[in-house]
């Protein structure tokens, strides 16, 4: 499917993505998003992110793809076989939902949360797998064209000799 076909799909400010790995959707389709199961993990220098006790969201279809690509090549380069996946969420309670703090969070525009609520498997509207093409169409479309100097910040031009 093209990234286009699935941000059109998606309702604003009602939907939010979750990133996993497809060895874990068995569980996760039986008994929903569970804070109380919430793993751990690595960024790129070590670190360990997230706190116990929560579900991470993403707000922003893009920057989903963007984390799950950085997650899945972590993954392949630690050699696991396990395949990256993006849940797609529907009704996400707001009562304890707050803005991830992280660094990693604020430079992806303040797109990560974090909640304390169960979400239940019905609320689990799309299963969307991680494919090369999708990597390609996010990565694209993060690319910005160079923008027009304003006239104030072209050089002057200077009088012929």
């Amino acid at each position: 499917m093209r990234l286009r076909e699935l941000l059109e799909d998606a309702q604003p400010g009602q939907t939010f993505y979750h990133v996993t790995t497809d060895n874990r959707l068995r569980s996760i389709m039986a008994t929903g998003l569970e804070p109380r199961r919430h793993r751990r993990w690595h960024n790129q220098l070590g670190g360990i992110l997230g706190d116990r006790g929560f579900i991470y969201l993403i707000s922003d279809f893009t920057e989903a793809v963007r984390f799950a690509a950085r997650w899945d090549y972590n993954m392949r380069v630690a050699k696991k076989r396990m395949q990256t996946v993006i849940l797609v969420l529907s009704h996400v309670p707001a009562k304890g939902l707050e803005r991830d703090d992280h660094i990693e969070g604020q430079l992806a525009g303040h797109t990560w949360y974090k909640s304390p609520a169960t979400i239940p498997p019905q609320d689990i509207v799309r299963v969307i797998p991680l494919t090369p093409d999708l990597v390609k169409q996010a990565v694209q479309t993060t690319e910005q064209p160079k923008a027009d100097l304003p006239p104030e910040a072209m050089p002057a031009e200077t009088p012929p000799a």
